[in-house]
């Protein structure tokens, strides 16, 4: 599998992805410059999220199962944020012309893709308080081990190229983001 592109043909599998592409498709219709800022595997430290649930998961289950076949961008909400707002300090600054010809869909996620299982394994070893894991074992599982209301999509991974080189923006590596993200979370 290769990383989706803003130009690929989005294939929504649920309700909430085909609301966000009714959403996009309604944002080109009005008209004019746009930028539509695409993310994937969006987590904060401050909001319950996947990585919070791991660390409670380690902290009280003997065992974790946690699906390998879900791949996608873990991106951490401050990265975005600030990716996001050196994209929009170079629009304003641009002219007319170059925003008309910039205008669109930018993928903006963390750099890299890993499984949900991969994941929670750098979770868990970046963890600032391994001491008080329980868990005795972290085991692979599908997603069809598990009942959701929502169906997911395998592969999630996003190509964030023309983003970084359209703005010129600094983005990491999910994994650096998640170290950085688990230790400022410590900090406060």
């Amino acid at each position: 599998d290769r990383p989706y592109r803003e130009n690929d043909k989005a294939a929504p599998i649920n309700i909430y992805g085909k609301t966000k592409l009714e959403g996009e498709h309604a944002i080109q219709e009005v008209g004019g410059e746009y930028y539509i800022f695409r993310t994937s595997w969006l987590y904060s430290t401050r909001r319950p999220c996947f990585v919070s649930k791991v660390l409670g998961w380690a902290r009280t289950q003997d065992i974790l199962r946690i699906v390998s076949d879900q791949i996608g961008s873990p991106t951490w909400a401050r990265t975005l944020a600030e990716a996001t707002a050196q994209a929009v300090a170079r629009i304003i600054d641009r002219d007319k012309s170059w925003r008309r010809t910039t205008s669109g869909i930018y993928h903006t996620a963390g750099i890299g893709s890993a499984s949900r299982f991969e994941w929670a394994q750098q979770i868990l070893t970046l963890d600032p308080h391994p001491e008080e894991h329980i868990f005795a074992q972290l085991q692979e599982a599908s997603s069809t081990d598990f009942q959701t209301v929502a169906e997911r999509p395998a592969y999630s991974v996003l190509d964030c190229s023309r983003f970084q080189n359209t703005f010129d923006a600094f983005y990491v590596s999910w994994n650096e983001a998640l170290e950085q993200a688990l230790s400022a979370s410590e900090s406060r």
